[in-house]
């Protein structure tokens, strides 16, 4: 079975705080009806248009049963942003492998468990969106963890365009002012302009 997505559907992960929030609101006043995954419920009143679901998206298991939900309920994402993530400090000299493997459970593993699943359940024409700090650009021993799982999965969606036809892979990338230094990455345009310049607004009025 094929399934499609509906247009008026944004899943967000990690929207308790930082750019995820925003992200969230953002949509909620757009008209959107907005998938909110956490690991926990975030406080605070519930949007009629807002669903919140509890998951461990490290764990492909519970990601899997969050998607066959959507699928059953016919609220299956058109745009997905995977934009949950830590930064733990773990620095190359002294490295914790247990800290480490935590970055890229959350951060890399994490977003794979909601690609793979959307292929799995042969979900087509969604675009499925990354958000990443500048932080990227320049290996940083003292976050090790945090730039080896970004970087990977910005590459990682590099390949998908090529490899995986049905559906758009893009990436955003945010650094302490807002600015796309990434000159490595192609001019961002259309939906990533849209929220990267709703993220420059929303900094530059707090």
């Amino acid at each position: 079975m094929i399934n499609y997505p509906n247009p008026k559907v944004v899943l967000i992960t990690g929207t308790t705080s930082g750019v995820g929030k925003s992200l969230q609101e953002l949509y909620l006043n757009s008209g959107k009806i907005v998938l909110a995954i956490n690991r926990r419920l975030p406080p605070g009143p519930w949007n009629g248009n807002l669903r919140n679901f509890i998951c461990n998206i490290s764990d492909a298991i519970e990601v899997e049963k969050i998607i066959d939900n959507l699928i059953e309920t016919k609220e299956i994402p058109g745009l997905w942003i995977l934009n949950a993530g830590i930064n733990e400090i773990d620095n190359i000299e002294h490295l914790d492998v247990n800290q480490f493997k935590k970055v890229l459970e959350t951060n890399l593993y994490g977003s794979l468990n909601f690609i793979q699943g959307l292929q799995l359940k042969k979900i087509k024409n969604v675009t499925v969106l990354t958000i990443s700090s500048t932080s990227i650009l320049v290996p940083n021993s003292a976050s090790l963890g945090y730039y080896i799982s970004k970087f990977a999965i910005i590459n990682l969606c590099r390949l998908l365009q090529f490899c995986d036809r049905d559906n758009s892979y893009k990436t955003v990338v945010l650094g302490p002012t807002n600015t796309n230094l990434n000159k490595s990455l192609p001019p961002m345009e259309g939906l990533q302009a849209k929220i990267f310049n709703y993220l420059s607004l929303t900094s530059a009025s707090a």
